[in-house]
């Protein structure tokens, strides 16, 4: 056989072969990013499966905490021994992670590797702050939420992150309670008149002598109750914490002291370690 027509039967072959080939179906894909928008209006892409998650603050991390535990990824700070009686034996070792502007970590953070880090956004905050921790978190995306310090306001931060979280159910449960409690709350409250409402100092520090007034994040739940916050100083943005002197404490005649702070209690009430106990002769309840 002359060798053109060989090379026609041959290409003939082929060609025939290929047309009678069942063709093999294409993999579908599944996608594993998603772009979703943060409570700061910005676009993120994150992961469609979220396994573990950090924040850079205390309030964020709680959300975590109540909505999806065996998401978090860590506390921010040591948790302290009265805390410990209210947390499983399973989310008391989780590692721990140093926050604020001077105690960030950002290589421990990027060392975690989680899928995404919630970062707080308050109402008028610079967005370029979130865009700079972005900067410093690398690839690790990250997603603003806002009001986690607004008391009367945790029902959309609660349904955005359980959204997120895939725990939406989870999120509508806390805020059915949440929005009951505080409820019954404002009930109550709204039947106490002005002249009534007990006079509140809020002392923080060892000394007490740094405080929030109205206003402050820290010091809100004094007004969501009914008392009246006393401290007529200045607002610091941030942790808070203004000092203040104890005349200004003693001026503003406050009937109750609150106070985070065991040794400011003790000597307060004449209690400190190596002293007789003795109750407190300033007529105040701490």
């Amino acid at each position: 056989m002359p060798k053109p027509i060989r090379i026609l039967m041959t290409v003939a072959v082929v060609v025939m072969a290929a047309m009678t080939t069942t063709p093999v179906a294409a993999t579908p894909t599944h996608p594993l990013t998603r772009t979703i928008t943060d409570m700061a209006g910005r676009k993120v892409q994150v992961p469609v499966t979220i396994h573990t998650v950090l924040a850079t603050a205390p309030p964020p991390t709680t959300f975590v905490y109540m909505l999806a535990p065996d998401k978090l990824g860590g506390w921010l700070g040591r948790i302290s021994k009265n805390d410990t009686q209210f947390i499983p034996k399973a989310y008391r070792d989780l590692p721990t992670f140093g926050w604020g502007r001077r105690a960030m970590n950002y290589e421990a953070y990027i060392a975690a590797r989680p899928d995404l880090v919630f970062a707080g956004c308050e109402p008028g905050m610079d967005p370029s702050r979130a865009e700079l921790t972005q900067a410093k978190m690398g690839t690790i995306p990250v997603v603003c939420v806002d009001d986690t310090r607004n008391a009367v306001g945790y029902a959309p931060t609660l349904r955005f992150i359980g959204n997120l979280l895939g725990v939406a159910d989870r999120a509508e449960v806390l805020i059915r309670y949440y929005e009951t409690v505080l409820d019954e709350v404002r009930r109550k409250v709204a039947t106490i008149a002005e002249k009534d409402r007990v006079r509140v100092y809020y002392a923080e520090g060892n000394n007490g002598l740094s405080t929030d007034p109205s206003g402050s994040p820290h010091a809100q739940l004094i007004d969501v109750c009914g008392g009246l916050n006393v401290a007529d100083c200045q607002l610091a943005a941030g942790s808070g914490m203004t000092p203040v002197t104890l005349e200004s404490v003693l001026m503003w005649r406050p009937e109750v002291i609150i106070t985070t702070s065991q040794a400011f209690a003790m000597h307060a009430a004449g209690n400190a370690p190596g002293k007789k106990r003795r109750p407190s002769r300033t007529g105040v309840s701490i």
